[in-house]
């Protein structure tokens, strides 16, 4: 929750700090390693979670419950919003080069003294 409202200020995109507030030339860098390490660990534990959550509903032989709604029940919608469209970059792709520059240098003939 504090990487989603950290990211949604545009104000940490100017590196300059209000009066009193000292600038944090790291901020970016913390926070793209964050998004980067819950990009990889988050689908790990939520597949573990699954796991266990399956072998308890086997072994008691009913549903685990949350609020009175079977969790395994909730944890499918996250991971298919998760699983969506990935984020696409504002700035678009380049496009393959489709024929080969040649260099309009004079090309060199080794001698043959």
């Amino acid at each position: 929750d504090d990487l989603a409202a950290s990211s949604q200020d545009a104000s940490r995109l100017m590196m300059r700090g209000q009066k009193g507030e000292k600038r944090d030339p790291g901020k970016l860098l913390r926070e793209e390693k964050m998004r980067k390490r819950i990009a990889k660990e988050l689908p790990k534990v939520s597949a573990e979670v699954r796991k266990m959550l399956e072998r308890w509903e086997d072994e008691y032989g009913r549903p685990f419950l949350v609020f009175g709604e079977r969790y395994l029940d909730e944890l499918e919608p996250e991971e298919t919003k998760r699983a969506g469209p990935a984020s696409r970059s504002k700035t678009p792709a380049k496009a393959p080069p489709s024929t080969v520059k040649k260099s309009a240098g004079l090309t060199r003939v080794p001698s043959t003294k």
